[in-house]
């Protein structure tokens, strides 16, 4: 069983008490575009173009940092922080509610609009990143090598292709490393001229479309392997591989071990049915 260790999940890790503090305090500066009608401030602050500004896109920054917060952390913190964000504007609400301005009642919708923003935003980050977690967790548990690459072409000549992102069983099985971003002509010296093949195949996968399957030896790892190509879209491919370097190996003695056996069979027919001497060593 593998048991190599992963890479731990910082959205699940509890938020350092310093960053959830500086996360309330930013909220709470961005509330106060709508607290400064409530609170008594002198004039020449509320009137002044940088307050003015700030008033008029404090909707968007609280937005862009609660769901910033959810993305990156997690999404109770998100939660908590709207909230917050909310229980701040209550008096805001108290004020505002009996008034019967055309003016007030749009200002209340605006707020409210805002917070379903933010419920909604954070709910779909939520699932988003479940998602996102399931598909990691089948790329990183795969027992089968895996690589996304997108492939170089001159005209429509496949020349070359780059490794995009890999999991953990390209590097155990292949023994190579640190290849994100990299050609694999500069991973592999030589390749392109030893298995001029994989690139065909690679280049027809990546253009067409179409999933192939196939088992090729690449003389600069001293391996075989089964590979299973795909295209997510032009130009791109995945490629999902095992080493069946043993396999065959073991297939190439079994077919030796086979002539063998086959040699040794014609000659015992030989000595069975021919009696001239002469004639028995010539065939065998």
């Amino acid at each position: 069983m593998d048991s190599e260790k992963r890479q731990p999940d910082k959205r699940r890790q509890p938020v350092h008490p310093l960053v959830a503090l500086s996360l309330f305090l930013a909220i709470a500066a961005v509330s106060l575009g709508d607290l400064i009608e409530i609170i008594p401030f002198p004039a020449p602050v509320v009137d002044s173009p940088i307050f003015l500004f700030f008033h008029n896109i404090q909707d968007l920054l609280a937005i862009s940092l609660i769901l910033l917060a959810a993305y990156r952390y997690n999404a109770r913190l998100g939660l908590a922080l709207a909230l917050f964000q909310l229980i701040l504007h209550i008096p805001y609400f108290i004020q505002r509610l009996p008034a019967k301005d055309t003016e007030d009642a749009i200002e209340l919708l605006h707020i409210i609009f805002g917070f379903f923003v933010v419920f909604a935003g954070i709910w779909l980050i939520n699932r988003l990143h479940k998602t996102e977690t399931r598909y990691r967790s089948l790329f990183t548990g795969m027992i089968e090598g895996l690589a996304y690459c997108r492939m170089i072409f001159e005209g429509e000549q496949p020349q070359d292709f780059v490794y995009l992102e890999v999991n953990a069983q390209f590097e155990k099985l292949t023994g190579l490393h640190e290849v994100i971003g990299k050609r694999v002509t500069e991973v592999i010296p030589g390749i392109r001229e030893a298995n001029p093949e994989l690139f065909d195949i690679y280049g027809r996968v990546a253009l067409s479309g179409k999933p192939e399957m196939f088992e090729t030896y690449v003389p600069e790892l001293d391996m075989w392997f089964s590979i299973s190509v795909y295209s997510p879209q032009k130009q791109y491919f995945i490629a999902i591989f095992d080493v069946i370097t043993i396999r065959k190996q073991s297939e190439q003695r079994i077919s030796h071990l086979t002539n063998v056996l086959k040699a040794i069979r014609n000659v015992n027919q030989l000595i069975t049915h021919e009696k001239d001497r002469q004639n028995l060593i010539q065939e065998s």
